[in-house]
């Protein structure tokens, strides 16, 4: 059964990953093998493909059931998970270094820090109050 969402499926530095590896040539990009997590209340997707067209997720689904348009690029994700993009709405960017959480600890190189190990572990946006 093909699934479709929203173009959030993949919100910030997936969809720009995703975009960046298709040929110039092609609008479309069919990622197949991955596990693919669309809902926490939901059980993943097995051996799964998704479509993007145009910068845009048009469907989620088994492998095989996806219809891609003539010449689209093909990616394989076997062996990997995709998620929705995580979002944490309470951080104390920049203030923690090692264990310890200090305003002197706030500089532009430990914020990058931060910023790129939350894109590492998934986290597209962050919200830091101070």
């Amino acid at each position: 059964m093909l699934r479709k969402h929203p173009s959030w499926f993949l919100a910030g530095a997936g969809l720009i990953w995703c975009a960046s590896i298709a040929p110039a040539a092609n609008t479309a990009v069919v990622f197949e093998g991955a596990r693919v997590i669309v809902d926490a209340r939901k059980a993943p997707i097995d051996n799964a493909a998704f479509l993007v067209e145009n910068g845009r997720i048009v469907g989620v689904g088994k492998m095989g059931t996806l219809k891609a348009p003539m010449g689209a690029a093909r990616v394989d994700l076997t062996g990997k998970t995709v998620i929705p993009a995580l979002i944490d709405p309470h951080v104390h960017l920049g203030y923690q270094k090692d264990l310890i959480f200090s305003g002197a600890n706030f500089t532009r190189e430990n914020v990058i820090d931060q910023l790129n190990r939350y894109a590492y572990a998934g986290v597209a946006a962050v919200l830091s109050m101070g």
